[in-house]
Formats: structure tokens, sequence, C-alpha cells
């Protein structure tokens, strides 16, 4: 990998960001075409969903140049289908240009390699997999949708050093300080929709809002199969928009978690699951759980409500085992992220 791919998909990636929740259910890409030189000839990414795309926007004014010389930086694969416009791959094609570097491929399976391969077959010298790691995590919910058939789960738990979420007798509300809620605040902010459980929603009365930053609700999606939440609970009361889910169920007659989540919008593509151990426990069982975030308070409860609710794990190699750990302190409380599965 050549130090002036890393530094123009980071460029390339940096520009998909600002793509950001616009552009849902589309993924988020950016693109950068370079000169022979090294000099910049064209920025772009995809800014808004039905929008034109990274490519179209690089490429705009360029129509007439010489790029047999020129290299342009995607960090998806260039589409090579006629949706709401017409194919990047085709498009890269007709400009000319010499050498395109791709960070992954695009599991569409109306794409799938079929991008890259229409460069090759054309004569466009192509190199994938650049910054692939990042180029998915940037797309995870896309990614995890197309694979998956469903959005990239986050479960967030906050809990004391000894491992409980709440006392014996009381709520959990609050077990972290106030900059790990600003922080769970954030991460609401970034997803579609929040999911809890109808245990939550009793026991605490949680509103599930944006509140301590600027940024848009999600929707809420309440778990409850036994519909018991009552009337006046604040998700349903303080006019953002919640949704009831009472089924489908499974044979124990709860909800199927992964048909739910199969049969959400193609437009939620990120879910932040913020419920009690039961629900937690049960995304974690069906092995739904991509990514979690464990706020950790420094106090001790010394019993109450236990984090999990799993059935124990016979032995060390039956564990639920991280990809990959992240700890970082936020005000006086531990963040630990764990990922369970990369897009």
């Amino acid at each position: 990998m050549l130090h002036d791919d890393i530094h123009w998909m980071t460029h390339a990636i940096e520009l998909a960001r600002r793509g950001g929740r616009d552009v849902r259910p589309n993924p988020q890409v950016g693109c950068v075409v370079v000169g022979s030189v090294g000099e910049v000839l064209g920025v772009g990414w995809h800014q808004q969903f039905g929008g034109p795309h990274a490519e179209v926007n690089a490429l705009e004014g360029l129509t007439g140049m010489d790029l047999s010389q020129a290299t342009a930086y995607v960090n998806l694969e260039p589409c090579s289908y006629h949706g709401k416009t017409p194919p990047c791959a085709d498009l890269l094609i007709a400009a000319g240009v010499g050498t395109v570097v791709i960070g992954c491929l695009d599991p569409n399976p109306r794409v799938s390699g079929d991008g890259m391969q229409r460069l090759q077959q054309a004569g466009i010298a192509v190199r994938p997999g650049v910054m692939e790691v990042e180029a998915r995590a940037l797309n995870a919910g896309f990614l995890t949708r197309m694979t998956l058939g469903r959005p990239h789960v986050t479960l967030k738990l906050a809990q004391s050093l000894d491992g409980f979420v709440a006392p014996r007798a009381g709520s959990s509300q609050w077990i972290t300080g106030d900059a790990a809620r600003k922080r769970v605040h954030g991460m609401r902010a970034e997803v579609d929709a929040v999911i809890t459980g109808s245990g939550t929603v009793v026991e605490d009365d949680p509103s599930l809002t944006v509140r301590h930053i600027e940024g848009p609700n999600p929707l809420r999606l309440v778990f409850d199969a036994k519909r018991r939440i009552p009337a006046n609970a604040r998700v349903l009361t303080d006019g953002g928009p919640t949704q009831v889910v009472s089924g489908p169920v499974d044979a124990s007659g709860r909800i199927d978690l992964r048909a739910a989540l199969e049969g959400l919008p193609e437009e939620v593509l990120y879910v932040l699951v913020e419920s009690g151990p039961t629900l937690a426990s049960a995304f974690l069982a069906a092995g739904l759980v991509d990514t979690l975030h464990m706020f950790t308070a420094p106090l001790l409860l010394g019993g109450g409500k236990p984090s999990f609710l799993d059935p124990a794990r016979e032995t060390l190699e039956h564990a639920l085992r991280a990809k990959d750990v992240h700890y970082e302190q936020v005000g006086a409380d531990m963040l630990t992220t764990i990922v369970f599965r990369h897009p």
C-alpha cells in the first residue's frame, strides 16, 4: 500500500463523512481525483439521498480534460447499475480516469464486485482494499443491512464496579455521571432508532430523546409483547416518534428479536439498545449485538440487579469474545467499547 494511497483515501473518507444522516439509506461515499504529480483535480461526496453520487460531484468540471494519468480515490466500490442516478463505474470509464483506488467493495447484490470488474475490463487499473477497515467502519450500518438483512446494533449499558445496573429496590437512574449521560445523548443523535423494553419503561419511565446536545431525536421502539406499558409513559407522551413493537413473537411468547430487526424500514441502518438486563441479555444471547458500550461507574453496590442475565458459560471457550476493545475515561466513569462483529 502506497503512502499516497493512505493519504488520499483518508481524504476521501473525511469527505464521505460530510454526507452524514442525509444520505441514508445510501452509504456515505467520498471521492478525490488526483493528477499525475499529486495535484487535486476534483473532490466530491454524496450529499443527499437521491442526489448525485460522490464520483459525479468529483468529476464535475473535468469534462474534456485528459485524465489518463489521474487517480480517483473512492471509499466504496463505484456502483454499476441504474438507480436514481447512472452507474458511477461507467462515469469513471467515460471520463478516461487511468486508475481507481477503492476502500472496500460494495456488498449490495446489484454491485458486489461488478463495478470493479467493469473498470478493469475498460483497461482501468484498480487497487481495492486500501484502508479497508476504516472504509467498512464508516458504513457499518449499510454493510450490515446488505450482508445480514438487519441494522447495525449497538448495546449500551451502565453498571457499578461490581457489575450491577441498579440497587435491588432502586432505579438505574442515574448510576453514571453527567459526562457519560451527555455521551449517551450523542449516541442517540447518531442512530436511526433506540430500542428499549417494557420493563425499563415501567421502572424508569425514560424519554430516550436527545437533550444535552443538539441533534435529531431517533425513532423509539418499545418492545412490549404483553402490552403493559402505561398510556402516560414519557416515550408515548413527549411528542417524539415512538412505535410499540408487540410482535412477531417466538415460541416462548417473547419478541422475536431477529425478525423484529429484519422488519424495520430500510432507512433504519443503526439502532441503539438502551434497556435493562433482560432485553440486553436476550440481544447478546441471540448474537445480535455488533458493538457494546459499557459505562462503569466508580461505585460499589454490593448487590442488586446484575448487568447480564445470560445463561452461565460452562467454559472459557464458550465465552463471548471481543474482536476489538477500546477504553476511555468519560468524566469519572470508564467507557469500555467492545466490538463483537466487524462490518
